[in-house]
């Protein structure tokens, strides 16, 4: 009995961690089924407890592939005495790493699973994701399930197999892809265990050509710097740099804000607006005086059609465009209470193949966006056929507050011809941290790159490349 009663306080110990980590909405915690594991002995007593103490953290079971099915994707079990405990029927275990994440000298386990026996797509492309996952070492026999991510491993594609195993110092855990078909480009992520969380320490990624590198970033949040660098894409520039990947036309720092959690990053990161669950629908408000007479559309353009500009733990901003009724709006979904805001809307033009509204993200509870206003012009083919022509008249970087009051605009620039005779393409983009905004306006081939604060003052330049 004493035993049994020491074994009960150290899982009492652990379910701290357990609780802060649990970031599931009740909606999503009903529906996750879990399989409970028959132990005997004392193992009956730490089973019993973590099974009802300890909240999952698994993702939604299932996610849309890009026909528009769902795909079920298995939720691990909570505990087990081996690391093939936690292989679901159909899965296999592809990379494992061992580390002790929580300092507390048993070593814990890091690995990746990947489905089998499933025809792959033409080129062996996947529709499942890759289930990354953490198991946390209890005793001498038991792990408990840590988290269980659909979202921060890449799959393989028509391009091959990005994947790259898994690393580890001890402590932490890298995620490694590289890809070598036509674009050249590698991206490293390393994770850290600290006060019952895990964290994004460090990010680093590189794009290019072959042997150029045109885009190289890193982030290391345990410093607070982040390393910006950009080359020329001309044949020239690569030319004239040769082999040397150290060489940029323009180098800059970012100052970072904390580093932040593994639960916030695998919500944002680019690959979990293409894995996500069903989108329900409980309200729908408009703001700024929009008119709601096409609320039925928009309600099914974003649970079907699910144009997503943007994804956090608490919101999903969706882009809805209605060519038929000539509308294009941006909205915000309230991911707890299931309710979307109809926040800005503008014209689409007929002969419209780009869209208003660009770059978006939410920082500081306001909603950060590029806008671009554009123009239809009418002129005539060769043939004497009339053509309609949209172009690019300026270009803005807004904000506006998440229930759609104190609209501001924060930096505008008005395209000017070229030569007196044609309108170049341009374009913004931008990243905001630890309160400034790092945006590039690109015009033509010229790209140049800004910092300001997020309420539009302290305008610098940070330089250009062309």
């Amino acid at each position: 009995m004493r035993k049994k009663v020491i074994m009960l306080l150290f899982v009492l110990l652990l379910v701290g961690c357990y609780d802060n980590n649990s970031k599931l909405s009740n909606k999503e915690q009903e529906s996750i089924s879990i399989e409970e594991k028959s132990l005997s002995g004392e193992k009956d007593v730490l089973t019993e407890y973590i099974l009802h103490n300890i909240s999952d953290k698994s993702e939604s079971t299932a996610v849309m592939n890009w026909r528009g099915d769902y795909l079920e994707v298995p939720v691990l079990q909570k505990i087990g005495e081996s690391i093939d405990d936690f292989v679901p029927e159909g899965w296999e275990l592809i990379d494992s790493i061992e580390l002790d994440f929580d300092n507390n000298g048993l070593m814990d386990r890091v690995g990746v699973l990947e489905i089998v026996d499933f025809d792959y797509l033409q080129f062996d492309m996947s529709e499942y994701p890759r289930i990354l996952f953490a198991l946390k070492k209890l005793d001498e026999v038991n792990y408990v399930l840590d988290f269980q991510d659909i979202n921060l491993v890449k799959n393989r594609s028509t391009y091959g197999d990005p994947y790259e195993p898994l690393t580890s110092d001890g402590k932490s855990f890298e995620i490694n892809a590289n890809g070598r078909i036509g674009r050249s480009w590698s991206e490293r992520s390393k994770f850290d265990y600290t006060e019952c969380e895990w964290y994004l320490t460090e990010c680093e990624t590189s794009y290019g050509y072959g042997f150029s590198v045109n885009y190289y970033q890193n982030d290391d949040y345990l410093k607070g710097i982040g390393v910006r660098s950009y080359n020329s894409k001309s044949f020239q520039n690569i030319r004239k740099k040769g082999d040397d990947r150290n060489l940029f036309d323009l180098t800059f720092d970012v100052v970072l804000d904390n580093p932040p959690k593994l639960s916030e990053v695998r919500k944002n990161w680019f690959l979990s607006t293409d894995r996500l669950g069903e989108i329900v629908i409980e309200e729908i408000k408009f703001t700024n005086n929009i008119n709601s007479d096409y609320e039925e559309d928009i309600s099914t353009h974003i649970t079907e059609l699910r144009e997503i500009m943007y994804m956090d733990e608490s919101y999903i901003i969706f882009r809805v465009h209605l060519e038929d009724k000539l509308k294009e709006y941006v909205a915000l979904y309230d991911r707890e209470n299931m309710a979307v805001s109809v926040l800005l809307e503008v014209p689409f033009l007929l002969g419209q193949h780009s869209y208003s509204f660009d770059s978006i993200s939410i920082y500081r509870g306001k909603i950060f966006f590029s806008q671009n206003t554009l123009k239809q012009d009418l002129s005539n083919n060769s043939d004497g056929s009339e053509r309609i022509d949209i172009k690019v008249m300026t270009v803005s970087l807004n904000s506006i507050g998440l229930d759609g009051n104190e609209l501001k605009q924060l930096f505008s620039y008005e395209n000017v011809k070229i030569d007196n005779d044609w309108y170049p393409s341009i374009s913004m983009g931008f990243e905001i941290h630890s309160d400034m905004i790092y945006y590039h306006l690109s015009r033509g081939d010229v790209k140049t790159y800004y910092i300001m604060n997020t309420n539009g003052n302290q305008l610098e330049i940070l330089g250009e490349v062309e």
